[in-house]
């Protein structure tokens, strides 16, 4: 098997230059058999493959068109910024001390907020405590401390905050 392979290449720059010697001669022998009968195009392999292949583009091109026409219209405005933010709030008055979810503009910092269940004007934004996973109120922007485990959860102060140099990026912990 090999041995016929290696025979075959062997063989090839030479049916290569036979070939190349043989082309003009070829070319002038379908042009005056395409003079004859001009139907001759249509009956080599490559305007048949051309032909399979800008049919199947119409096919594909057709299937989708109708599926776009069949299935709803989407949200043309996906790619928008979102103009709305998700917040996890809670009450803060001892009698009701419901948690929950509202939905406010990205720049908002009008706390706190009228509660939906004691209608009091004492529901702050919330975070969930590190330690036993209960939602605390952020007072005057920072988290105050755990009414279950009473731990103080304070966000870190600016000069806690790592500087420039000791900032980490994201390929740091890659392994490659």
């Amino acid at each position: 098997m090999l041995a016929v392979l290696r025979r075959k290449l062997a063989e090839l720059p030479h049916q290569l230059r036979d070939g190349l010697t043989q082309a003009p001669q070829r070319w002038r022998d379908w042009r005056t058999r395409y003079r004859e009968d001009p139907g001759i195009f249509w009956h080599g392999p490559i305007p048949r493959l051309a032909g399979l292949i800008i049919l199947a583009l119409l096919a594909f091109f057709l299937v989708q068109w109708l599926i776009d026409g069949l299935a709803p219209p989407g949200d043309r405005n996906r790619s928008a910024t979102a103009q709305t933010a998700v917040l996890y709030t809670i009450c803060n008055n001892p009698a009701c001390g419901v948690s929950g979810q509202t939905q406010q503009a990205l720049n908002f910092n009008d706390w706190p907020i009228t509660c939906t269940s004691c209608s009091q004007k004492t529901t702050y934004r919330a975070t969930r405590c590190s330690d036993c996973r209960r939602w605390v109120a952020f007072l005057n922007g920072m988290p105050g401390a755990c009414p279950t485990c009473r731990g103080a959860h304070v966000a870190p102060q600016p000069n806690d905050l790592p500087t420039r140099t000791d900032r980490r990026t994201d390929d740091d912990d890659d392994p490659w």
